[in-house]
């Protein structure tokens, strides 16, 4: 008799795993398809008939983690129902062993360190990146400007300025080139110093070019010598590209300006 008291739970328990068991098995072969309302209720079914659910079934397969668990937290949820919350954790920590092997511990994120972490360009950074582009613009369009007006001549194999315009080109071309090399180094390093230090330059770029181009443009030695001769049609068209060149150097010049103290101005 005792021996019997003692095998009739363990062969109810073997019964009722071996039905889990074979329902796991019949939901594979039947194809059904996971999801976390079935998942759950598999759960459900196993903490009622008191089974250990040692693999992760049909219903439940194809699941991520998370979903898992939280399929197994339904199914507790549902098996203790409601009751006050003492016996509720009580009855929830009974009924949770059932499905433990299927509880996964997720390990949270590593925190991003601030210095691993990929910042997106600044602002400041690209509209410097974009000042410098549209510098090589303007640079070219002036070029064209000293050479074309005829305030820049090759004399003895040497480039030399037109009268008293040396010191104003030469002032002009500096500022530009060094504006050009503070803006670069301010889009690398971000450094204030060197960005107001490029803001500076660029005014002082910008004050020489506009006295260059007032005193260039009277040309009465070469240039206008040299319309006279030419006929009125072509000198007519020479003076219309000059115009237009003196027009989008100005633009371009004034737009790289700007660019340049917005960049400086929203790195402070």
């Amino acid at each position: 008799m005792p021996a019997r008291v003692t095998t009739a739970p363990v062969a109810v328990k073997l019964a009722a795993t071996a039905f889990v068991l074979l329902t796991c098995a019949a939901c594979a072969a039947g194809g059904v398809k996971p999801s976390l309302a079935r998942c759950s209720a598999f759960g459900l079914q196993a903490i009622r008939r008191q089974v250990v659910v040692p693999i992760v079934p049909a219903a439940c397969a194809g699941l991520s983690h998370e979903q898992v668990n939280d399929a197994v937290s339904a199914a507790v949820r549902a098996a203790v129902g409601p009751l006050p919350k003492a016996a509720a954790r009580s009855l929830a920590a009974r009924d949770g062993k059932y499905l433990a092997p299927l509880v996964t511990a997720i390990a949270p994120p590593p925190p991003t360190s601030p210095s691993t972490a990929s910042a997106p360009p600044s602002s400041s950074a690209q509209l410097s990146s974009f000042a410098l582009a549209l510098w090589l613009v303007t640079a070219s369009a002036g070029s064209f400007l000293l050479f074309r007006t005829g305030a820049v001549r090759r004399s003895h194999g040497r480039w030399r300025s037109r009268g008293p315009l040396g010191a104003m080109i030469a002032g002009h071309v500096g500022a530009a080139v060094a504006c050009v090399a503070t803006l670069a180094a301010f889009a690398v390093t971000g450094a204030h110093a060197v960005g107001w230090a490029a803001a500076g330059l660029v005014s002082i770029a910008a004050g020489f070019g506009m006295a260059t181009l007032v005193t260039a443009l009277p040309d009465p030695g070469g240039s206008t010598s040299r319309a006279a001769s030419a006929p009125t049609a072509a000198a007519g068209r020479r003076q219309q590209s000059l115009v237009a060149v003196i027009a989008l150097h100005g633009v371009l010049a004034t737009v790289t300006i700007l660019l340049v103290w917005l960049a400086v101005v929203g790195s402070s």
